[in-house]
């Protein structure tokens, strides 16, 4: 399990949310959710992932930056994540209770701020 923690020193299946990191920490949910896709894309971006019987496989988790045309630049994340097959009809936890983890790797010491 890649676990997530907010404070102490990082195990090796475990990943500081950084909170420490000057002028670059994670104040928003936006910065959080970049923090957090940049994560899984560095563990599980090169798995392939096969969406429709017979057609080619996808990467589990893509980054692509683009330039808008209000001159910003923008970063778009697709994402799959596998869901437990009783989200449906398990009404007793929220849906993102329902995630499955992914890798029981840790993400290089860049993602954490100690």
């Amino acid at each position: 399990m890649t676990s997530i923690i907010y404070s102490g020193t990082p195990s090796s299946t475990q990943n500081l949310v950084p909170h420490n990191v000057g002028a670059g920490q994670l104040n928003t949910l936006e910065k959080l959710l970049n923090w957090g896709l940049s994560l899984e894309l560095s563990l599980v971006g090169n798995r392939d992932l096969q969406l429709v019987n017979g057609d080619i496989p996808t990467k589990q988790v893509t980054r692509n930056i683009f330039d808008a045309a209000n001159g910003r630049q923008y970063a778009q994340y697709i994402v799959y994540l596998e869901l437990d097959p009783n989200w449906q009809s398990d009404r007793s936890k929220k849906f993102w209770e329902f995630t499955l983890e992914a890798t029981n790797a840790a993400g290089s010491t860049l993602f954490n701020s100690q």
